[in-house]
């Protein structure tokens, strides 16, 4: 069964159904994935430091609700002290590597990512961040969110009750009673 790894902004669109207003085609984009995921019937994982962005997003008193939902539909990973050294190699063969990210703390968390997601063998990791991508080169592999397109229905629904009983003569289309 398929292990993937997913990223922060990717939850925030498909779980929260948060954007800014500039990303608001992300949330269904970001659910047409997760539920492809639940057909493939693949292993999510989520790290700890994922978890902690995602939520951060939220009011404290949903953080139970989230956690719940997060715990029931996905494969929460720790960082273990293996896990941390991996993370730490992983930044010593980047430094410097992702001059102008925003900090230290956000190369350490992004590290803490990748470290938690080759571990956990996760096939891949998806990812927006073009950071990420610097840092899983040559750990693991980093795809951007797919763009699942919506599932088109074959036919019409069935209306609950007929219209007519009537039917139209194919050739002038007028009513055959």
């Amino acid at each position: 069964m398929m292990l993937v790894c997913l990223d922060t902004h990717i939850l925030i669109w498909g779980v929260l159904g948060q954007a800014k207003a500039t990303q608001q085609e992300m949330i269904d984009r970001a659910q047409r994935f997760l539920r492809s995921l639940d057909k493939e019937k693949a292993r999510v994982l989520i790290p700890p430091t994922v978890v902690a962005e995602l939520v951060w997003k939220v009011p404290e008193e949903r953080h139970p609700e989230v956690l719940r939902v997060l715990q029931q539909r996905f494969v929460l990973g720790v960082l273990d002290a293996a896990g941390a050294c991996l993370s730490a190699a992983i930044a010593r063969k980047n430094d410097g590597a992702v001059k102008g990210a925003p900090g230290r703390e956000t190369i350490r968390s992004d590290c803490q990512l990748v470290a938690v997601a080759v571990a956990y063998k996760a096939e891949k990791i998806y990812s927006n961040d073009p950071d990420i991508k610097r840092l899983a080169q040559g750990f693991v592999q980093v795809e951007e969110l797919p763009n699942i397109p919506e599932q088109q229905k074959l036919f019409p629904a069935r209306p609950s009750e007929p219209q007519s009983r009537h039917r139209a003569d194919p050739s002038t289309g007028e009513d055959q009673a």
